[in-house]
């Protein structure tokens, strides 16, 4: 098969691998990266972390999908906020399916309630746990699970800046 038939997929590991295009599921994801005070919300998963969110439903805004995401991975409610930023990721989910995903990451403001796992559904409650606070000061000592090209301690760090922008 040429490569022009084929695209680099990342596992969790940060291995690549050339998948069939064909055999690649697209799907946009949003996610929030939530904070209170220096303190990020971070759901741990596999052996790492990563910030709540995921696919978003067809005919779901981003704002939807945000505050859908954020409620199911951690039992908060947020507000929507601004934009952060955008990353194509190909890789490898928790099923050995090959994405592409456009990761749309945008800031959640506002968060009300209390951490729970009461919305993760059979698979999330077999890789993931509770959202836990974490020191932004932190971020740089922990293990990220996204594969590919986003750098989740800049990310964080950009996310943080315009968060204090806005409170």
């Amino acid at each position: 098969m040429s490569e022009e038939k084929q695209i680099k997929c990342f596992d969790r590991e940060g291995a690549s691998h050339f998948i069939d295009k064909a055999d690649v599921l697209w799907r946009p994801g949003v996610y929030g990266i939530v904070f209170r005070e220096d303190e990020v919300l971070l759901v741990p998963q596999w052996d790492g972390y990563d910030v709540p969110g995921g696919g978003m439903d067809i005919a779901e805004t981003m704002e939807e999908g945000l505050v859908r995401e954020v409620k199911e991975e951690t039992g908060l409610s947020i507000t929507p906020g601004p934009l952060v930023d955008v990353y194509d990721n190909f890789y490898f989910n928790h099923k050995d399916q090959a994405r592409h995903k456009v990761h749309i990451y945008m800031l959640g403001l506002n968060p009300e309630g209390e951490l729970s796992t009461e919305f993760l559904d059979g698979d999330e409650l077999e890789y993931g746990g509770k959202a836990e606070w974490t020191p932004v000061s932190k971020i740089s000592e922990l293990k990220w699970i996204v594969a590919a090209n986003i750098d989740m301690v800049a990310l964080i760090n950009k996310a943080h800046q315009m968060y204090k922008q806005n409170v």
